[in-house]
């Protein structure tokens, strides 16, 4: 694998252009996806034309879906090869608009494109749809957004339902769970 990649960069505000840079090396705790998919959403085009960016170049993209080819060390519940899913971070090693990029195993799940696959209890139902799919890592790609939006919609405390979401089979108060999870 050449040690560069080709990458989508926001050289400067307004302007994105096909660039060039390094792939990152996985750390503990992260992965290293080559990006088969990712999704492009209103903020995704919307913050090139903003002051939200304050370091260029900035690779842009939050929706991940590929497949694995490093996990980062101490990482045990996925291995070369995995088909996934992730939401990136406001960091370039971990954004969607590149070929090859690091994702955080806690924001990362396992997803199946086709018979004999492993998946997730949490996206059972979902891989089933992806099965049936054509582009089974653009329907994945697909996730992370809307996942967050109803995660905050149920949620979250300043602009969600304030519900409390089960965790373990137990309850938590608001103001526990405005603190520790949202």
């Amino acid at each position: 694998m050449s040690p560069q990649q080709k990458a989508l960069v926001l050289s400067r505000q307004g302007n994105l252009e096909l660039s060039f840079r390094s792939i990152p090396s996985s750390d503990a705790g992260q992965l290293l996806v080559k990006i088969r998919s990712a999704a492009l959403n209103p903020f995704d085009y919307k913050i090139t034309n903003t002051d939200y960016v304050s370091h260029y170049p900035a690779v842009l993209g939050m929706d991940i879906a590929g497949i694995v080819e490093e996990p980062g060390e101490g990482v045990h519940n996925f291995r070369k090869g995995d088909r996934v899913l992730a939401h990136g971070k406001f960091t370039n090693d971990l954004t969607a608009f590149q070929q090859y990029a690091l994702t955080a195993v806690s924001f990362t799940a396992k997803v199946s494109c086709g018979k004999g696959l492993s998946t997730t209890s949490s996206v059972t139902s979902y891989s089933r749809f992806l099965q049936a799919t054509r582009s089974p890592f653009d329907s994945a790609a697909t996730v992370p957004l809307a996942l967050d939006t109803a995660i905050v919609g149920l949620y979250g405390y300043q602009f969600g339902a304030r519900t409390t979401p089960p965790l373990h089979g137990q309850s938590m108060s608001h103001e526990v769970t405005r603190h520790k999870l949202l």
